[in-house]
Formats: structure tokens, C-alpha cells, sequence
């Protein structure tokens, strides 16, 4: 057992917390002795042990021996080591950090003004341009210097003439910003001046009139106003009082607004600021080459610094053409100052940092990983809590008054620590992030930001009510109730860590009010608890106990959605069965609509190795406890345990030959075995090869690579029973092509293509960029043609058709871990974040735009490893506690270009779907409505002109109407759906709006850019393609249907008009009717009764029998305002899209009472199209959130699916899960 560490003496701050951070390492990695760390690093046991007393700072050498010994990265450690390095020499002389030249993440302040170079001729240009115009807007990307060349630019220079200035940002409350700066600046007090605003925005400019005569305001990120405003009064407020206290009489005020130029719409939205900053607006482009050289040569001159001209020729390289770039190349030059060699900044100090590109996030991560456990959870909500999320605008930063924070020492020590590496900036009562390149540049920020944004939505309105109940002096008034409290308390349950004190608070007194108003209600619910008992002879009481029962299988299952979505589909089968209500045939429905995964739990222990068959059915896992186990993934919604293999020694490594016949196993001594897998159930260990780490085996299994001692062995197995050593390859790890033509090597500095066609002479090829630490081997796609690299989690696709001349492809933004589907048209991935745990489905269509499609968030615990299944249906992943089966099925579709889907409809054969997006229409093939396939895309319009296909019908013979904006209707001919060909065009027809059984069309006429009239509604005859008549109306059709029975046309214009036309003589239309309602859409079924449906979520069923007086025949409400809807084939069923993103199905084969039936949740976006297949079972809806979702409502076969795929229900599963009732079959 390792002896207690004696005590750290506090010497510096600095040396402390690195021996503490040293001592933290060993102890992750087991607290070691310090004897058997130096058999590990080479070093004696005293070097070592000094190493983390504190007293004096250890050799870089003995630094990186001490962490390679304990698992550490020393990437990071030497990092470390030469930050405290640095600030001890700092300590010694009379050096500090503070007189660094370059300011990092940090704005150039006014007092930096003689280190600011590289802006001169826009500082010139602003200055005229205040003197010029009285307001003056500044504009420009993120991260192109704004607040610099406000501060250290314009500020410093109006100093240098005297003139008076002040500069303040808007912040959540801007009014209360701006009194506290005019307070400062007339001697008045902050709350008479803000008693004064509150009487108009005219109040600014009056008061700056009386106490001043002269002023120039600076607003930086004038975006707040929009990002971290709440409050619209307050923001117009605001946007008013600097309009006119720009034009305020009687005084020389100057407005500045430095704004982020994606922002301008917002601006567009005040006619007042857009008139006056007309001609008065200064745009910040990126700085030229020679800016940036100034930029970075000037500083380290005017500090006694040389910069080597290698470095300034790399950094203006590295710069230039880059959005966004300063912060970073400020930072990159901070980094490489503190690396600098006496007074020079060198290029290998550079490129130690990282990079332009890298330096950030490696100063972030370095910082980060520095951080125990509580102190990384408490980094991570801080992050969150300094970033406000953009609303159709990128993430900006936010800055909190320490208020809003807990007075933690724990957390005080975090801020100050992020403060110390410029990560932050703390001020006097605040705390912010530097720059919001943080947020753009470090992936570990970003993935926490995607994770989960709308329970960030929720933190941050839970935040501002917070600060609303304290500012209006704790009222009952602003606590939360209802939806609101519930989905905060909720969300809040969940995430303890991340809400402060005063959050709590604010949710205990809402829960209280909350609780007494549930009190005042105890009468009523007694009252309806005695209705309820008079109802009995309604429902028996064995009804109500399955009911309340279902329920309960319904929240069990929607709990084990994630984590065993295989049981939660059974236990919601049972729940329907138990009783079929509109809860449980939504759960049902939803459930058969989206992919789920089996999940088999591992015996306890860490995962040392693993490894999947070529075709992914079985997997193999060495556990820390030396056993190895062969597991059954061949069906592998039924995964099973083969065998055991015991008594082998710890195992590190496995790999499988490609016909799962041998299986290489090298063991924590580096003893490499083959082992005899033709009977699973008993492994049979054949030859032994030495020492190894790893190998891997060609496509046909006759050849081995074997990595040792930084050699890549290559060995002939066309006997695995004595196999043949041909030859070595300096490299750490390799792979094979498919055709086992090709190694890809790997080694510390690179990676290179091997011709091994003859393994005895393996002839070098050409070299790729590959990042040694913490990456994975390369891989081959299934046809040999690309080569995926792993760099640090973001895989590079190379072209390797021509091995000696490799071109880049593209990239992927994955995990460390990558596999192809068998296809090749697949790319499945981890996330990037630090947790692992999601799947990310990319399409590689076109390989050198890959395009993510899915996320497939299922795990608990972060992925080790992945395999597709032969067909290309199944992903089978490893976890570090399980073996999930993914099924691929359910997927929604999804646009190439990420754009809205707009329209679709089924086709007359029943099997095919076509689906409108922005420049084209793609057909599918979904005769399996859970496995869909593309057949084939239709282009609508040219690659300059997407023009979006907003609506489409079908004729019987298998045509295909388009219409969309900026189109002219356009039939194709699909009876070959792989293959269509355009037939005709109907010129001056555009948005197609419905068509009959006789073959009339209505559409409103083609708008193209360069007409100034307005679309109009119109009569064509489809077959014969001549347009019939425009009817008299001037609002164009926003949803119409035809009649079947009467020569009737139904229509819903854009403003909601709902009309009525007589088509007796369809070339003289007349308006016969017109409906009491607003609406979105109109529906006509079999027997003529119309539906219509709108904005105000109301539902109306009319009889249209007499079109000049329709009758209304039934009404009801939807949860969400209606955007789409259809009535399936036989006219029963309604399905209505909504604003909401889920579609609810209702029966109206009973008018008078129309029952809801289910609703259908999926889509995370309004909903734009509705249409029922022929069968009238299959549905199929489209969203703005850029899918088509396919739905089956026939419980009957979704019934017969789930219990063909999946074991049913055990006894035991049943009643741990449903312990109230007896065992009951849910599949028979």
C-alpha cells in the first residue's frame, strides 16, 4: 500500500497547484507506489516523488516521465508545465504577465491604444464618420475587432482631443445600464435618473440636453438589446432614446452602436434607427496581409520582442481570408509569447500552441481538464449560464452579474482559474466570457450547447424570472404556475448542479403558491370525484384498474425510452392492449414510427478489448477481471452470450479475421495468440507470435499485421497454425484496404499507404496527416475507393482511387470512432462530446460533401465501439456496461440540403412517395413503410434558381404535377419512378393547389422574380394542358379541394378566406358561397362534406350539398393551431398538422361526436403537408425542421410487426413492470 504524501508547503500559488494537480493524476490512475512508477518511467523513485512535493518546479523530462507513467497526456502536461514555468521566471525577475504584449481574448482597451496597430485607416474612417453624422453604426462579424477598434481606437483618440466620452453595453436591463452611465457622467443619481426614463425614451435626450453640452456615447454589442433583452418594452425603449438623443437640440451628442453584423435585420425592424443611420454605417471587413503583420510585429516591437519572419510568414498565412480570425490570432501570439525563446517569438513556440486553428481549444481544454470532478461540473454550468442562445443567429455571450451566481469558494476558485487563462473576464460585479470564440472554437463548449438547448431555453426564462420576482420585491404575481412551473421543476429535478440558490428559491415559493391554489380546488375536485361514482356503470372497475394500469406501462416505458427502447415498445404494446385509449395508441403509433434498440447489460467490469466480426454477428470483450466473452449479435434485436473464455490473462487487444474463423488476442504482458473460432462455443488457442500490442488481418485472412515496438510486423497466415513473419514497417498501427492491396500506416508523426500486394516487399506510397494522441486507426470505405482519418475526433476522407496521389474529400465533425455502412453510402460516428454517447448517421452520397442526417441518442454510457450489420439495417455499438442493437428503421427523411420539406403525396401505385423540397422532388420507394429507399430525384429548377416545390398532385395514369414559387407547373411521367421524365409544362400555372377526377387543376399563376404582378388563382385543364380561366378573386389560394359529387371548388385564400366556386362551366367560375371562418386548410371527402381547419386550432365540418348555404355538421378543437391536413381515402379520419410539430387523428365517422384518436410526435417544427397512402393506414407528414416522417396508424399490423421482430413480454418482465395484474401473453 502506497505511504501518505506528506503536506504541500504553499512556496507559490502557482508551483502548489501544480504538485496538487501531479498528486490528483496519481491517484486517478490507482495511487501507484512510487517504486513501480519508476520501473514504468525509467526515472528513480525519489526524482519522482520530488516531482510532486511542491518545493520546486520538476524537469520538463521528469514531468513527462511522472504523467506517461500514471495514463496522463503529456501534450497537455508539457502545456502545464511551461505555463508555471513561465510565471516562476516571471516571479524571479521583474517580468509579469501583465506586461505581455498581445491581449489574447481579451478587447484592446483605450490604454492599450500604442499597442493597437494594423486598424489605422478604419480608426481614421470612424472618426470622420462621427464627426459627419450624429448617430453612426458599426458593423461587423464576429470576432473582426468591433470593441477594439471602438476602445482602443475611437475612445483612445476622443481622450487625446479632450472630448467627452462615455461607452457602456446594453446588458438584460439596458435602462438601467444607461442611467448608471449618465449618472456618472451628469453627478445626478442613478435613481432619479432612471424615475426620469421612466416617463418616455424622450427623457435621455432632454436630460442629456440640460446637464450636458457635449458627449459622444459609445454603445458596444448594441446586440444585447436582442440577445439578452427580455423585456420588448425595454428594448424599444432603448432603440428610441439613442435615435433621439442622437438629434437632441441644445447639446453635441454622438451615438456610436458597434453591432455584430448579423444583427442588421434585427435593426431593419425600427423604421426610426434605419432612417438614421442612413449613409452612416462603418463596416469592419478582415485586415489585409499587411494589417495583420502589423498587427502582430508592432506590439512585440514597441515590448523589445523580435518575431521570427518564419512565424509572421506562417501566421499571416494562417490568418489571412479567415472570418472571425482575431481573437484567435491574438490568443495564438499570447500562447506563443510565453513560449518564446529569450526575447523572440519563434515559430516552433507556435506551433506548439496549437495554432491559429487550435490554440484556443487546447488553452480551454488544458484548463478544463485541470479541474477535479466538481470542479469541471461547476466549469461546465458557468459556460452555459455565460451563453445566450441565438433565435436564428449564432450563440453570443453573456455577462452575469456575480449576483446570479452562488457565493461558493469552490466555484469562486473555477471562475478565477478561467479568469487567470483569459478565458473569462471578471469584473468589478460581472462575469463574461472573453470572446464569443470561444464558443465557435471549442468543441467541448459547442457539444454542451447542442446537447440539450431547450432545457437551456427553460434554465434561462427559469434565470429572468428569478430576477423579475426579486426586482418586483418577491410578488406572488411573477412566480411561476402551471405548464411553466412544471416543465422548470421538471427540468430543474434533473439538473440540481446547474441552478443556483436563488433559482430554488423562486421554484420552492412557486411550488408553495402552487400547492395553496390546488387547496382552493379541493371542493370542486370532491364534486367531480362524486360524478366520477355515479359513472361507475359506465366503466367496471376492472376497466378503470387497466386503465390507471396503462398509464403506469406508459410512464415506465417513456422512462426506459433511452436506455432499453426494446422493453418500452413491449410494455406500450401492453399498455394498448390493456387499454386501447388515445394515450396509449399515440405511444404505440410513435414508438413503431422511430428507431429502437436493444440493449443487453455486460457483466460488471471495465472493457479492455474489444472487437466485431466483418459482418457483425458476433462481438467479442475482455474485461479487467481477464475473462473473455464471445457474445451472439448475429439477430441482433436478440443479442446472447456464446462463451466464456477464462483463465487467459488480462486481454488488451481482439481483432477477428474477416471470416470470423481466427482471432487474434495480445495480452497485458504483449503476448499475441491466434485462437481457432470455427465453433464459438469452444475457442481454441493455435500459435503464439510474440510480443504485440495489436493487429489487424487482411480482407481474405491470409495476411497479419501485428504492431510491436513501433514496428508494424506483417505475417503470412495461409496456415494460422504456423504462421510466417514476412516483414516489418516502422509505425503504432495499420489497416487494410479491402482488397488487401493497401496498409494504411500510422505512426507518432503521420501517417503513409503501403503497397503490400507482395507483403515480402511492401513498396511506400503516399503520406496523409494523422494526429497520434488519442486518435483512432484509419478506415477503408467498403469500396477501397476513401480512406477516413481520425484528427482529434474530426475524420478526414481522402480519395485514394489513385494511392500515390491522395486528394481530400472532406471532413466529418464525428468522435473518435467511425465505421461505413456496407453500402459505402453510410457514415456512423460518436458526438464529439465528452460523454460519447450519441450515434451520428452521415450521408455520403456525394463524399465530398458528407451531410449529417440522424442522431441517434439511445446510450447511457459513452460508446467504445460500432459495427453495421450485413443488410445495412442494424448498428450494433459497444458501451462501456452494454451491447446495443440499433435498428435503423423508422428513420425519418431527410433533405440533402437541410431545407424544409414542403409537400408529399402518394402515388398511384401505392408504393411510391414523392416529397417537395426547396429545388427539387424526390420519389421513394416505401412498399416497406419502415425501410424506405430513394428511387430517384426530380430537378425542378437550376442549380442558381432553388426554387421550393411547395404542392403536387397525381394523375391515375402515374403523372406528377409540380408547382412552387417562382415555377411554372411541370408534369412528369413516373410509371418508371427510378426514372421520370418530364412531359410538359404548364406555363403561367405555379403552386398547384388541387386537381379533380375530370382532370381541372387549380394552381395560382407562376410569380417569377422578374414580374411585378401578384400570383392569382386559375383553371387548367391537366390533360390537355390549356389554361381554363383565373378566378375572380385577388387573393391567391392558400388550400382548395374538389367536390366529387357537384362541380364544386372549395378554397382557403392566403388571408383565410374560405369560398365556395361553381364550376359548371369551368372557363366562368362564380363565386356560390363563402364559410363564417378563418382557415388554413380545406378537405373534402367521398360524400362531399367539407372540413376545414385554421389558425385558431378550430375544426368545422360542413355539408356543402346546397353550396349557397352550407350547414355546419360538427366542431371541435386542436391542441395546436392547424398548418396542414388531409382525410384518408374512405373520408373517417382527419389527420391535422400543427404549428406544433405533432399531428393529431380524429374520427369523423360520426359527426355529431367526433373522438380524438392519437397524436403523432416526432417532429420538432411546424408541420407543412399531410397525405394518407390509398390503404388509408399510411401516413406520411412533412415539416420545416427539413424531414418527412412516415407513419403506419393500423395498430393491427404494427401489432403483428412488433411481435414478429421481438420476443414478447417474460413473466418476469411483465411483473416487474405491470406488478398489478395477472401475466397476460401481448403476442399470441
Amino acid at each position: 500500500m502506497p505511504r501518505p504524501e506528506n503536506p504541500i508547503h504553499d512556496v507559490h500559488g502557482e508551483l502548489t497547484a501544480f504538485a496538487a494537480d501531479l498528486r490528483r493524476l496519481r491517484e486517478r490512475a490507482g495511487s501507484p507506489t512510487y517504486r513501480s512508477l519508476a520501473a514504468r518511467s525509467g526515472y528513480s523513485a525519489t526524482a519522482l516523488s520530488q516531482a510532486a512535493a511542491g518545493r520546486k518546479l520538476p524537469t520538463l523530462a521528469v514531468t513527462l516521465a511522472f504523467v506517461t507513467a500514471c495514463e496522463g497526456d503529456p501534450a497537455d502536461w508539457e502545456f502545464c508545465w511551461r505555463e508555471v514555468s513561465d510565471v516562476l521566471s516571471d516571479k524571479g525577475t521583474t517580468a509579469s504577465q501583465d506586461a505581455a504584449p498581445y491581449v489574447g481574448l481579451a478587447c484592446f482597451q483605450a490604454a492599450d491604444a500604442d499597442r493597437y496597430f494594423g486598424r489605422d485607416l478604419l480608426v481614421e474612417e470612424l472618426r470622420s464618420a462621427v464627426a459627419d453624422h450624429r448617430l453612426v453604426g458599426v458593423f461587423g462579424a464576429s470576432g473582426t475587432g468591433k470593441s477594439s477598434l471602438l476602445r482602443a481606437g475611437l475612445l483612445a483618440q476622443l481622450q487625446v482631443d479632450g472630448r467627452p466620452a462615455l461607452l457602456f453595453t446594453p446588458g438584460e436591463r439596458p435602462l438601467d445600464e444607461c442611467a448608471a452611465q449618465i449618472a456618472a457622467v451628469t453627478g445626478q443619481s442613478v435613481a432619479q435618473i432612471r424615475a426620469e426614463f421612466d416617463t418616455g425614451p424622450d427623457a435621455l435626450p432632454r436630460i442629456l440636453a440640460d446637464q450636458v453640452r457635449e458627449l459622444v456615447m459609445v454603445v458596444d454589442q448594441f446586440e444585447e438589446v436582442f440577445t439578452l433583452c427580455s423585456d420588448p418594452v425595454q428594448r424599444d425603449w432603448f432603440v428610441r432614446a439613442v435615435v433621439l438623443a442622437a438629434a437632441a437640440e441644445g447639446a453635441d451628442i454622438r451615438v456610436v452602436l458597434g453591432t455584430r453584423a448579423d444583427f442588421y435585420g434585427h435593426c431593419g425592424q425600427y423604421p426610426q434607427l434605419v432612417e438614421a443611420l442612413r449613409g452612416a454605417q462603418v463596416l469592419i471587413g478582415p485586415m489585409g496581409p499587411d494589417d495583420i503583420r502589423e498587427a502582430i510585429t508592432g506590439p512585440a516591437l514597441q515590448a523589445g520582442n523580435t518575431v521570427e519572419t518564419a512565424l509572421v510568414s506562417r501566421l499571416v498565412a494562417d490568418a489571412v481570408g479567415q472570418p472571425g480570425v482575431l481573437p484567435l490570432l491574438s490568443h495564438a501570439l499570447l500562447q506563443t509569447w510565453r513560449r518564446r525563446s529569450g526575447m523572440t517569438l519563434t515559430l516552433a513556440g507556435y506551433e506548439q500552441t496549437g495554432g491559429i486553428e487550435h490554440a484556443l481549444a487546447r488553452t480551454a481544454e488544458h484548463v478544463y481538464r485541470g479541474f477535479d470532478d466538481e470542479e469541471q461540473d461547476l466549469a461546465r454550468h458557468l459556460f452555459l449560464r455565460l451563453t445566450a442562445l441565438g433565435e436564428g443567429t449564432e450563440d453570443t455571450k453573456r455577462r452575469v452579474s456575480r449576483r446570479e451566481l452562488d457565493a461558493d469558494p469552490q466555484l469562486e476558485g473555477v471562475l478565477n482559474a478561467l479568469a487567470a487563462a483569459r478565458l473569462l473576464s471578471l469584473g468589478e460585479d460581472t462575469a463574461e466570457l472573453a470572446h464569443e470564440a470561444l464558443i465557435r472554437h471549442w468543441p467541448r463548449l459547442r457539444d454542451w450547447l447542442n446537447e440539450d438547448r431547450e432545457g437551456l431555453r427553460v434554465h434561462r426564462h427559469l434565470t429572468q424570472a428569478t430576477d423579475d420576482w426579486e426586482f418586483l420585491e418577491r410578488d406572488a404575481g411573477a412566480l411561476y404556475r402551471g405548464v411553466r412551473l412544471a416543465t422548470a421543476h421538471d427540468w430543474a429535478a434533473q439538473h440540481r448542479r446547474a441552478i443556483t440558490a436563488r433559482e430554488r428559491a423562486f421554484l420552492r415559493a412557486s411550488r408553495r403558491a402552487d400547492r395553496r391554489r390546488t387547496r382552493r380546488l379541493v371542493l370542486l375536485l370532491i364534486a367531480a370525484v362524486v360524478v366520477m361514482i355515479t359513472a361507475r356503470d359506465l366503466h367496471s372497475a376492472a376497466a378503470q384498474h387497466n386503465l390507471v394500469t396503462a398509464r403506469d406501462a406508459v410512464d415506465r416505458a417513456i422512462q426506459l425510452e433511452k436506455s432499453n427502447s426494446s422493453l418500452a415498445l413491449r410494455l406500450k404494446l401492453a399498455a394498448y392492449k390493456l387499454a386501447a385509449t388515445p394515450e396509449t395508441t399515440s405511444t404505440l403509433l410513435n414508438a413503431f414510427a422511430t428507431p429502437y434498440a436493444s440493449r443487453l447489460d455486460l457483466p460488471a467490469g471495465k472493457i479492455m478489448a474489444f472487437t466485431f466480426t466483418r459482418n457483425g454477428t458476433v462481438t467479442a470483450t475482455a474485461s479487467d477481471d481477464g475473462v473473455v466473452r464471445l457474445w451472439d449479435t448475429g439477430r441482433p434485436e436478440q443479442p446472447r452470450l456464446l462463451t466464456t473464455m477464462i483463465d487467459i490473462g488480462k486481454v488488451t487487444s481482439l481483432e477477428f479475421s474477416p471470416d470470423g474463423r481466427v482471432m487474434l488476442s495480445t495480452n497485458e504482458d504483449l503476448t499475441t495468440w491466434l485462437w481457432r473460432t470455427d465453433d464459438l462455443s469452444h475457442p481454441v488457442r493455435v500459435q503464439a507470435l510474440g510480443n504485440g500490442t495489436s493487429g489487424v488481418f487482411s480482407s481474405n485472412g491470409k495476411s497479419l499485421a501485428v504492431h510491436r515496438s513501433g514496428q508494424i510486423q506483417l505475417w503470412n497466415l495461409a496456415d494460422p497454425s504456423s504462421p510466417v513473419q514476412w516483414g516489418a514497417l516502422p509505425g503504432t498501427s495499420a489497416t487494410f484496404s479491402p482488397d488487401g492491396q493497401l496498409l494504411a500506416v500510422t505512426t507518432e508523426s503521420g501517417g503513409r499507404l503501403w503497397d503490400v500486394s507482395d507483403a515480402r516487399q511492401p513498396r511506400p506510397l503516399q503520406v496523409f496527416p494523422f494526429t497520434a494522441t488519442g486518435a483512432s486507426v484509419p478506415v477503408f470505405s467498403p469500396d477501397g475507393q476513401t480512406l477516413a482519418v481520425d484528427n482529434t475526433g474530426v475524420w478526414t476522407l481522402w480519395d485514394i482511387t489513385d494511392p500515390a496521389n491522395l486528394r481530400q474529400l472532406s471532413t466529418i465533425d464525428g468522435g473518435h470512432i467511425l465505421g461505413f455502412s456496407p453500402d459505402g453510402k453510410t457514415a456512423a460516428t460518436n458526438d464529439r462530446s465528452q460523454a460519447g454517447r450519441s450515434v451520428r448517421l452521415w450521408d455520403l452520397s456525394d463524399r465530398n460533401s458528407p451531410r449529417q442526417t440522424h442522431s441517434l441518442d439511445y446510450h447511457v454510457d459513452r460508446i467504445l465501439g460500432l459495427r453495421f450489420s450485413a443488410d445495412g439495417r442494424w448498428i450494433t455499438s459497444l458501451t462501456t456496461s452494454s451491447i446495443l442493437a440499433l435498428d435503423r428503421a423508422g428513420l425519418p427523411l431527410t433533405s440533402p440540403t437541410g431545407s424544409a420539406m414542403t409537400s408529399a403525396t402518394f402515388l398511384s401505385d401505392g408504393r411510391t412517395l414523392l416529397v417537395g423540397e426547396q429545388g427539387s422532388a424526390r420519389l421513394w420507394n416505401v412498399a416497406d413503410f419502415r425501410h424506405p429507399s430513394q428511387l430517384s430525384t426530380i430537378q425542378t429548377s437550376r442549380p442558381d434558381n432553388r426554387t421550393t416545390v411547395f404542392s403536387a398532385a397525381v394523375t391515375d395514369s402515374g403523372s406528377v404535377l409540380l408547382g412552387g414559387n417562382q415555377l411554372d407547373t411541370q408534369i412528369w411521367n413516373t410509371t418508371e419512378p427510378a426514372r421520370p421524365r418530364r412531359t410538359a409544362t404548364l406555363t403561367g400555372a405555379g403552386e398547384v393547389r388541387a386537381l379533380s377526377n375530370q382532370g381541372i387543376l387549380a394552381t395560382n399563376s407562376a410569380h417569377h422574380a422578374q414580374q411585378a404582378t401578384e400570383p392569382s388563382p386559375q383553371l387548367w385543364d391537366a390533360i390537355h394542358g390549356l389554361k381554363l380561366s383565373t378566378l375572380p378573386t385577388t387573393a391567391d389560394i392558400g388550400s382548395a379541394a374538389f367536390a366529387n359529387r357537384v362541380p364544386i371548388l372549395a378554397t382557403v385564400s392566403s388571408r383565410g378566406d374560405a369560398e365556395l366556386w361553381d364550376l359548371s362551366d369551368p372557363q366562368r367560375p362564380f363565386q356560390t358561397g363563402t364559410l363564417p371562418v378563418r382557415a388554413v386548410v380545406a378537405a373534402i371527402n367521398r360524400d362531399d362534406q367539407l372540413l376545414t381547419a385554421g389558425p385558431d386550432a378550430s375544426v368545422r365540418l360542413w355539408t356543402i350539398a346546397d353550396p349557397h348555404q352550407p350547414t355546419l355538421v360538427a366542431q371541435f378543437d386542436t391542441a395546436s393551431p392547424v398548418t396542414a391536413g388531409a382525410l384518408s381515402p374512405d373520408g373517417h379520419t382527419v389527420a391535422l398538422g400543427g404549428k406544433d410539430g405533432t399531428t393529431s387523428l380524429w374520427s369523423i365517422a360520426n359527426p355529431q361526436k367526433p373522438p380524438h384518436l392519437a397524436t403523432l410526435a416526432g417532429h420538432t417544427d411546424e408541420i407543412t403537408d399531410v397525405h394518407f397512402s390509398s390503404d388509408g393506414y399510411g401516413l406520411v407528414t412533412t415539416s420545416l425542421d427539413g424531414t418527412a416522417r412516415l407513419w403506419n396508424t393500423d395498430t393491427t399490423r404494427i401489432i403483428e410487426e412488433i411481435c414478429r421482430t421481438l420476443q414478447p413480454m417474460t413473466v418476469n418482465e411483465w411483473h416487474a413492470t405491470v406488478p398489478d395484474l395477472p401475466y397476460t401473453p401481448t403476442c399470441t
